[in-house]
């Protein structure tokens, strides 16, 4: 149960650092472009 449980705490982790990479990259090409 506890693997279980850090697993998916790391999958939502990773998910998170991903959402907030792709957003710092989606700023960066609004910056660029306006």
């Amino acid at each position: 149960m506890t693997g279980n449980y850090s697993k998916i705490l790391l999958l939502v982790l990773g998910s998170f650092t991903n959402i907030i990479s792709f957003n710092h990259a989606y700023e960066r090409l609004n910056i660029s472009y306006t």
